[in-house]
């Protein structure tokens, strides 16, 4: 999954980088790849190259970049993960447990980090990021 720097972000380099925070400009092109160790930090590909980012700066300095579509339209979510559903008519955060399967019924768009997905017959919106680290396709 592909997102672009709408702010600048720090990453951080690890490993036989030397541990070093480097600043990417606006519209830098990072593929997420996986959770780190760590749960607040996502693992990133910048040009090859592996880096960590904070979840929180990803969602919010970041945006879905679509040039790379989401495969599947089933996900099985591997963690606990918080969506926002319909209650009486207001918005309500629930949590989808862990080994849940929920359907994609909207792909992200370039401006919309959410999607919708069907989960036990309702529809509630996630961020698509959270189906790319806490589930694993079907």
């Amino acid at each position: 999954m592909l997102y672009r720097a709408s702010h600048a972000i720090t990453v951080l380099a690890f490993g036989d980088n030397h541990q070093f925070d480097v600043t990417l400009p606006p519209g830098s092109i990072l593929e997420v790849l996986r959770p780190a160790q760590d749960d607040r930090f996502i693992i990133v590909s910048i040009k090859g190259e592996e880096f960590l980012v904070l979840e929180s700066d990803l969602r919010t300095r970041g945006e879905f970049y679509p040039r790379r579509a989401i495969h599947t339209e089933r996900f099985k979510l591997e963690k606990a993960t918080l969506a926002i559903g319909d209650v009486n008519g207001k918005r309500v955060a629930v949590t989808i447990p862990a080994g849940d399967i929920v359907k994609l019924v909207s792909k992200p768009s370039l401006w919309d980090k959410m999607v919708d997905v069907l989960w036990e017959g309702r529809m509630v919106a996630m961020y698509a990021i959270d189906l790319r680290l806490r589930g694993s396709s079907l």
